[in-house]
């Protein structure tokens, strides 16, 4: 006899299972019952250091949204006078080495502009990335405790406290009793009296009356020598 509905329940990290919450022939709840736990107090440390990551990127990003602020304001000013000496040059208001000057003044801050934009871009991107971090992070610490994945109980235990868990190295087998399958072996001369869904059979469990039920399977390859 089996369980029609079962789970093989691995280790979504790896690590050290720090807690096993159930133990064979506890119940547990769909989604609810805590299983075990793997390297919590490490993981946690692990989203503290991104969080800290990233709250510094964004710091940086500010700061660099800040300086191509101040920056473009200068680049605006420059241009402006740049433009106007220009006029004053044409007027012979001005001497060619003050509006070479200007004109110096003027890519220089032209520049400081680009590079202003090159350095906010530079920050966005490491905001970016520590984001990303930061997620990875509060996955692998979510990963690290896992429910139960249907309600039942706990069939068999794979692995004990202390050991090292596998990324999908199963650690519990749960099982829904509900419904139970029966499989059996018959002797070939039975074969072909057999129908699916119409034969019945009566099903003891350990002793216990199952009841009759329909045999709902015949297998296409049965040894004539059984």
């Amino acid at each position: 006899c089996t369980a029609k509905r079962f789970a093989l329940v691995p280790a979504r990290i790896g690590g050290t299972i720090e807690a096993l919450y159930v133990d064979e022939g506890d119940p547990v709840v769909e989604g609810d019952t805590k299983l075990f736990q793997i390297d919590a107090l490490k993981l946690q440390k692990a989203v503290d250091v991104a969080r800290q990551g990233l709250a510094v990127a964004q710091c940086g990003l500010r700061e660099k949204e800040a300086n191509r602020e101040q920056v473009a304001a200068d680049y605006t000013k420059a241009k402006i006078d740049y433009e106007r000496y220009q006029k004053l040059y044409k007027d012979e208001a001005v001497s060619l080495n003050s509006l070479e000057l200007m004109e110096t003044r003027f890519k220089q801050a032209q520049a400081m502009s680009k590079h202003a934009d090159s350095l906010v871009d530079l920050a966005t991107e490491q905001e970016r990335q520590a984001r990303a971090s930061l997620v990875m992070a509060e996955k692998d610490l979510s990963d690290s405790l896992v429910l139960a994945p249907l309600s039942g109980c706990i069939s068999k235990k794979f692995q004990e406290l202390g050991e090292m868990a596998e990324l999908g190295k199963t650690v519990f087998l749960v099982d829904d009793p509900s419904t139970i399958e029966v499989s059996a072996l018959l002797p070939a001369r039975y074969y072909e009296r057999i129908q699916a869904n119409t034969t019945p059979m009566r099903v003891h469990v350990y002793g216990v009356d199952a009841g009759e039920h329909l045999i709902s399977y015949k297998s296409p390859t049965i040894d004539e020598t059984v």
